[in-house]
């Protein structure tokens, strides 16, 4: 079970992902959503939101987030 620092710091992650600029893509226009649990996933979110930021497959962000 995480510990209540441990809570707070992927609150803050999160949070502080919020405060990126909107993206206008065709990917946030469509309702795309890039969703981890652990915030070590947050590396693999900005890669698979690239891939979606470009217009690519759902596919492709989920094999270019695992890598």
């Amino acid at each position: 079970m995480p510990s209540h620092r441990q809570f707070l710091h992927s609150t803050l992650l999160a949070a502080s992902a919020s405060a990126l600029p909107a993206a206008t893509t065709a990917a946030a226009l469509s309702g795309a959503k890039v969703v981890s649990t652990w915030d070590f996933g947050v590396p693999a979110n900005r890669a698979a939101w690239e891939v979606l930021g470009r217009d690519g497959s759902a596919l492709d962000a989920v094999e270019a987030g695992a890598r």
